[in-house]
């Protein structure tokens, strides 16, 4: 109501040329306020980051593809599965007992150790996707260092481009940081800057960020 008084005082002054800047000012002031689609380092970063928030910081799989597991005290060759496990002994994941161990298609037991989750490591333990369908360790998020805006962003809802960002984990649980299970499980588990990427799809309401 108080545009159409202004708009009448300006016309019965004679100066005609401000009836029309009025309008035009607040159709310039409107289209602005619809930037969340523009492909702009801000509005890309923020899809980014909502995904992360979304996800854990990193994850290590456990040395069996289920819990409780058990492994052979001694055996022929390197075997992996023990560093990693007595890692994660050492780390307050795991809980070690001695015990029986039969070798897949033997029926003779051997000495071996059975591993066990401990009170600490249900604060972490997960299955992943993507993992093998093997239980996991998780813990952190992940922050958004860097993000490459792509040159030819799609400009309709519904189109997506792929992006290449860099992040770190943040927040990590303090056994990540331990030196033997930074030793044992290189390079599932580490902390640093690492390269990453997303695919960005324009909705109505502005950017996502999907895997």
């Amino acid at each position: 109501m108080r545009l159409r008084l202004v708009t009448r005082r300006l016309e019965l002054s004679g100066n005609k040329a401000f009836t029309v800047l009025i309008p035009l000012v607040a159709a310039i002031g409107l289209s602005g306020c619809n930037s969340k689609s523009e492909a702009t380092n801000e509005n890309l970063s923020a899809a980014v980051r909502q995904r992360l928030e979304q996800e854990v910081g990193t994850c290590i799989e456990v040395a069996a593809p289920q819990l409780p597991f058990d492994l052979p005290q001694r055996s022929y060759g390197i075997d992996p599965r023990r560093n990693k496990a007595d890692a994660l002994v050492k780390a307050g994941l795991l809980a070690r007992m001695e015990g029986p161990y039969v070798f897949p298609g033997t029926q003779n037991p051997v000495p071996g150790f059975h591993y066990s989750l401990t009170d600490d490591g249900k604060k972490y333990e997960r299955t992943v996707r993507g993992l093998a369908g093997n239980v996991s360790f998780c813990g952190g998020k992940r922050e958004l260092v860097d993000l490459y805006v792509p040159a030819h962003p799609p400009t309709q809802v519904g189109g997506r481009i792929p992006t290449s960002f860099t992040s770190k984990v943040v927040d990590a649980p303090q056994w990540m940081s331990d030196p033997g299970m930074q030793t044992a499980f290189d390079p599932e588990l580490r902390l640093g800057v690492q390269n990453d990427d997303m695919v960005l799809t324009l909705t109505k309401d502005g950017w996502s960020a999907t895997r």
